[in-house]
């Protein structure tokens, strides 16, 4: 299995689709457990208040 990344310092925006892990050239039953760390900058411009987003995680 390969990461899509691997470390903090290639950590990417999340404003596209990305890709967590990937597999090629694997047989029979394979699985996969990740635990991603989500990092929010604030603007020092931005409104107080609550704000919220929504991380999608799909199986293709």
């Amino acid at each position: 299995m390969t990461p899509g990344q691997a470390t903090a310092a290639q950590a990417q925006s999340l404003n596209v689709s990305r890709t967590a892990y990937s597999l090629t050239g694997g047989t029979g039953n394979n699985s996969a457990t990740w635990n991603p760390t989500l990092v929010v900058a604030i603007p020092a411009s931005a409104v107080n208040g609550t704000h919220t987003g929504t991380v999608t995680h799909s199986i293709a």
